[in-house]
């Protein structure tokens, strides 16, 4: 018995807390806090905004947004859905004009978009729940 147990301890402390699935990370609702708009010189910067979109990533690998996750926008104005791709950290919208996937990627407890602009530009969202 005594064995037993100590085996239990040591498989125990062997496991790792980055073992936890990605995806645990991205799923749940977010709200967008900023955006980055950059003038074309790399100085760019994000900027707080007051908006009401969000998106909801589920379990099973799709999101939904109160917004148009096609276009850079601040505002909700077109819903969209889609699905996402933990191992290449990609949004790939359902009716985009585009084919590749959205870039994400996360910024501490901030989860960013990037979108396909010149200048460059990008949504960072908050969690919500």
């Amino acid at each position: 018995m005594y064995k037993v147990i100590c085996l239990l301890c040591v498989l125990m402390m062997s496991c790792d807390s980055n073992d936890v699935e990605p995806e645990n990370d991205l799923v749940g609702k977010w709200k967008l806090i900023e955006v980055y708009s950059d003038p074309g010189d790399g100085s760019g910067t994000y900027n707080p905004v007051d908006s009401d979109k969000t998106i909801e990533f589920k379990n099973n690998g799709r999101f939904v947004s109160n917004g148009n996750i096609c276009q850079f926008e601040i505002q909700p104005i077109e819903g969209s859905k889609g699905s996402y791709s933990i191992d290449d950290n990609t949004l790939s919208p359902d009716d985009c004009d585009f084919n590749t996937g959205l870039p994400f990627e996360f910024d501490g407890n901030k989860l960013i978009i990037s979108y396909f602009c010149i200048e460059g530009c990008g949504e960072k969202y908050e969690r919500v729940n």
